[in-house]
This record gives structure tokens, C-alpha cells and sequence, in this order.
């Protein structure tokens, strides 16, 4: 009788990460974290996190947008942001940020935050993510001083738009709904580290972790392009609504009988 061997460590963590081993190299547009990826619905999202962990508790949250018509404040209709899911033995958090309307809601950024019962070794859990997303762009070990590793990969061919040096390679940067972050990729097109089409940013992904053996790590990634295409998307929806707001205010003010 054939006696099957035992999974080997580094298998058992490609596991973990949500994947088999597989030596080709990935673009973070093609990236999962524990089977989500990037430009997914909602309903596909709630899908794959039942796959993944059934126990997860899941919370929305919902953002709304102010514009004025010159008297009164008015407010968007509320549009999902984010959601969070808990494992309820504190093992797992995973966030997940939706793009903003008028635009369909899709997922432009994913943050899993994972600690391990039985922590496997720092260089095990490095190879072990190596195996799963192919080569970094930016791959920088622990050292004494800096014991933290932080892996990076960039979508190839696409601007790496978060830089602020030429000598950066590449910086992460999570998704938000916030429209004023556009203010600060706005400053970079003025320093040429960013497109004057934003929509072009291409896609990043990071893998942060610092003990020895590892404990937690972060995996996280971030569909800039779209994100900030929908976002100056709604920007420009909510300066039409503004102007739309403003114009039957002034349509329908009534003087006083004099």
C-alpha cells in the first residue's frame, strides 16, 4: 500500500493565502486575496467571502455626498463604501472599498489583515507569498533596525501614480471614497508622477509582515485607475446636481408683495 506524504509547510500556507502554488508572475490586476479580486460586485464580494470563511460577520458602511444650492445643504442618496469582515475569533479582518456612484459600485481595494494560530517561519510566510504572486517590483527585507518585510507589486506598462520621487518605485495607496484625495493626485500630475488621464494608474498590491516567526501579515491591493476614475466621476455628478440644485432654487424664488 502506497502511504500518501504529508502537505508540506509552504503548502499549507499557499493554502492560507487563498490559492495553489503557481511560479508564473501576476499583475496586480489579476491578483486575489482568499478568492477576491479586483472589479468584483458586491453580491460577487458577499459570494466569495461565504467561500472563503461562512463565519465572517459582515458590515457595511455608506457614504453620502453635501452640495448646496446656495440656502440649503442637501445630500446624495447613500451609496455602499465599504465592508468590513470579522472573523469573530479575531483571526481575520479583511476591508473592502467600492467604487462610487453615478458609476456601478465595483471593489478597487481589498485590505486583509490575517494573524496565525500556528505561526510558520518569516522566511517560510515571504516564500510562501512569493510562490503565490510571482516577483515584486519592490522587495524590501527585514533588516536589524527595520525589522519589517514589505513586498509591492505594480500592474507593468502602467504609472505608479502615489510616487512623490523619481527615485521611488513605486508607494501603496489605499482606496477611499473621499473626493479631496483627488487634490493630492493632483499635485502630482503637477510634479509629472502622474498621468493627466488618471483612469491610466495602474494597479498596486503590497504584502507587509515584521516578526519572526510570523504572527500577523497584511495583504492588501488597490485598483488605482478605476478608483480614481470614479471618483473624478463623482466629483463632476455632484457638481452637476450642485448646479442643477442652484438653478430650480433661482427658478422658483418669489418676491415679496411690495
Amino acid at each position: 500500500m502506497r502511504r500518501q506524504s504529508a502537505p508540506s509547510r509552504t503548502t499549507l500556507l499557499a493554502l492560507l493565502l487563498g490559492t495553489v502554488l503557481v511560479p508564473a508572475l501576476a499583475a496586480p490586476d489579476h491578483f486575489d486575496i482568499v478568492g477576491l479580486r479586483l472589479g468584483m460586485t458586491e453580491q460577487q464580494v458577499r459570494s466569495t467571502l461565504n467561500a472563503h470563511n461562512p463565519q465572517l460577520q459582515l458590515n457595511s458602511k455608506t457614504v453620502s455626498y453635501t452640495y448646496s444650492d446656495g440656502t440649503k445643504q442637501h445630500q446624495t442618496a447613500p451609496a455602499l463604501a465599504e465592508i468590513v469582515a470579522v472573523a469573530m475569533n479575531g483571526t481575520e479582518n479583511i476591508t473592502l472599498l467600492f467604487s462610487q456612484p453615478p458609476k456601478p459600485a465595483r471593489l478597487v481595494g481589498v485590505r486583509r489583515v490575517a494573524s496565525l494560530p500556528n505561526p510558520p517561519t518569516h522566511e517560510q510566510m515571504v516564500q510562501a507569498t512569493l510562490q503565490k504572486y510571482g516577483p515584486p517590483a519592490v522587495n524590501r527585507p527585514r533588516e536589524r533596525l527595520k525589522p519589517e518585510t514589505r513586498l509591492i507589486w505594480i500592474e507593468p506598462g502602467k504609472p505608479q501614480c502615489w510616487r512623490s520621487s523619481a527615485k521611488q518605485v513605486a508607494v501603496f495607496t489605499a482606496a477611499s471614497p473621499v473626493l479631496d484625495v483627488l487634490q493630492q493626485f493632483a499635485q502630482r500630475q503637477k510634479m509629472g508622477f502622474a498621468p493627466a488621464d488618471l483612469s491610466q494608474c495602474g494597479a498596486i498590491a503590497q504584502f507587509v509582515t515584521a516578526s519572526d516567526p510570523v504572527r500577523n501579515f497584511t495583504m492588501e491591493m488597490t485598483d488605482t485607475g478605476p478608483w480614481l476614475d470614479t471618483l473624478q466621476a463623482t466629483r463632476a455628478w455632484v457638481s452637476g446636481l450642485e448646479a442643477q440644485a442652484k438653478k430650480a432654487r433661482v427658478g422658483a424664488g418669489t418676491t415679496p408683495k411690495l
